[in-house]
């Protein structure tokens, strides 16, 4: 199946939206934060491997937690208890509440790099059967240890 690709900006806008990013049709999530395996359009696997998004999702953890943490050092509430309970309220809130947010856009980006890759190892492969010598044996550059 031979679709046309569409534009970092595009696949953000899919993201966004939580849907497919080859094809944008496509639900990414079943329920709140359960993945579908596949788009049910185009059938684009949305994680290759289990656990693809993990870093993403880590590192996006990470930087909402020190964005807290911030906060919980600049703010001084007359109240130190309804203060501490207001952060850690909102802490969780932010974290929790953007999950599938942020899965969705850890999917885009996984797409992004999976399609560069692919151009170019494709322009690679054009260029080794474009650059490879016209032998009978058809050896290469590399050494052979025949």
């Amino acid at each position: 199946m031979k679709t046309r690709s569409a534009t970092l900006a595009t696949i953000m806008k899919r993201c966004l939206r939580k849907r497919c990013p080859r094809c944008g049709k496509g639900c990414l999530f079943e329920h709140w934060y359960t993945l579908f395996d596949r788009c049910r359009d185009c059938a684009y696997r949305y994680e290759s491997s289990a656990g693809d998004t993990w870093a993403f999702m880590y590192m996006t953890t990470a930087a909402l937690t020190g964005f807290i943490v911030i906060a919980m050092f600049t703010l001084h509430p007359s109240n130190t208890w309804l203060g501490l309970t207001f952060v850690m309220l909102a802490a969780v809130s932010v974290i929790a509440g953007t999950l599938p947010l942020r899965k969705s856009i850890a999917i885009a980006l996984e797409y992004i790099i999976s399609v560069q890759f692919d151009h170019q190892h494709a322009d690679e492969k054009a260029e080794q059967t474009h650059d490879a010598p016209h032998s009978a044996r058809g050896t290469n550059d590399k050494a052979s240890f025949i």
